[in-house]
C-alpha cells in the first residue's frame, strides 16, 4: 500500500512541478484511473475491466482507443 501512496505521490509532485512533458501530463489521470481501477479489483478479485471501463470511457475521448487499453491492461494483471 505504501508503494501505491509513494507512486501515486511521487506523480503528483511532478505533474505539479512542471518536469513531466505535457502529452505525459495529458496521460496521468487515465493511468491514475487505470491503477485505481487495478487496485480495486485486486482487492475484490474480479471486475477490472467494469471498473476500467467506467473510468475510462469519461476520461478519454476515442472509445475504440480505450478498449484497447482494457484489454491490453487485463492481459496484464492477469
Amino acid at each position: 500500500m505504501s508503494s501505491i501512496l509513494g507512486g501515486g505521490l511521487g506523480l503528483g509532485f511532478l505533474l505539479a512541478g512542471g518536469a513531466v512533458p505535457q502529452a505525459v501530463a495529458g496521460s496521468a489521470v487515465p493511468m491514475l484511473a487505470v491503477l485505481l481501477a487495478s487496485t480495486v479489483s485486486s482487492i475484490a478479485g474480479f471486475a477490472f475491466s467494469a471498473l476500467c471501463g467506467a473510468l475510462l470511457f469519461h476520461l478519454m475521448e476515442d472509445p475504440v482507443y480505450t478498449v484497447q487499453v482494457m484489454i491490453v491492461c487485463s492481459i496484464a494483471i492477469q
